[in-house]
């Protein structure tokens, strides 16, 4: 996560990248919403398993039909494939990640494979296939329009926003922790602290949990549960003290 130094070794980025990559074809070919996802907590692959072993001999075959690709005359999908990796593999394969998979990582790489897409329509829905290429495209479009309108439910507010990750992810401490500031910006203090309660069950430790959940308790004038957060969340982060301020702001309203 965000508080270690330590995140993993190159062999565990490089599996677990493998199966990210096929996840990201995944959501750029067939955007189902299930697999769409503003916080993705996406294990770490430590280990030569199966799906990873999968996930290359797929890559195998991509790289073949890049070849055969070129060898037929496909320039543009050859190069869509091509643009596709160069896109993705030296930033994301290579350097250590604190999230090694999220969606927007895939704007740029989806050009490669829009590309790969239209060079194939292009040699096979010639003018003798204008009705195939008709319903293709109508399809291609309807999807798109479906799932911008499913999206832009989940972007709607912050709490929907978040709450889609939560679903999608139920484990997801930061999830919970974006969620309970959304609430406590509407002045739902009790929303906001249940899900608190739940990151801090996760993660006892995480910072960020035990701040906003000082602030939560405060804002609802729990004032003594707030002082034991802040407090504990001074004592993990002693390089900092901006735990201290919250403090004196409560103790300056009960005049100590």
């Amino acid at each position: 996560g965000f508080n270690t130094t330590n995140l993993w070794d190159v062999r565990q980025h490089f599996f677990t990248e493998a199966k990210v990559f096929l996840h990201y074809l995944k959501i750029i070919l067939v955007p189902l919403q299930r697999w769409l996802c503003v916080d993705h907590q996406y294990p770490l692959a430590t280990q030569l398993d199966y799906k990873v072993a999968a996930a290359f001999f797929f890559y195998l075959l991509i790289i073949c039909a890049a070849i055969l690709s070129y060898r037929k005359g496909l320039i543009v999908c050859c190069f869509g494939i091509v643009w596709f990796y160069l896109a993705l593999v030296p930033p994301y394969m290579f350097v250590p990640l604190a999230d090694v998979m999220v969606d927007y990582k895939t704007y740029l790489p989806s050009i490669g494979i829009f590309c790969a897409v239209a060079g194939l329509a292009d040699r096979f829905l010639t003018k003798k296939n204008v009705l195939a290429a008709a319903v293709g495209y109508a399809c291609v479009l309807a999807a798109f329009v479906w799932g911008a309108k499913v999206r832009n439910e989940v972007f709607r507010t912050e709490v929907s926003f978040w709450s889609d990750a939560i679903e999608k992810y139920p484990n997801n401490t930061r999830a919970y922790n974006n969620r309970g500031l959304a609430y406590m910006r509407s002045g739902e203090w009790g929303k906001a602290i249940e899900d608190y309660r739940v990151a801090l069950a996760r993660e006892p430790e995480n910072i960020f949990s035990l701040a906003n959940a000082g602030d939560a308790y405060a804002g609802r004038g729990e004032n003594d549960q707030a002082l034991l957060l802040y407090a504990r969340y001074q004592q993990l982060n002693p390089e900092k003290n901006d735990g201290y301020i919250p403090m004196g702001n409560i103790y300056a309203r009960q005049k100590q």
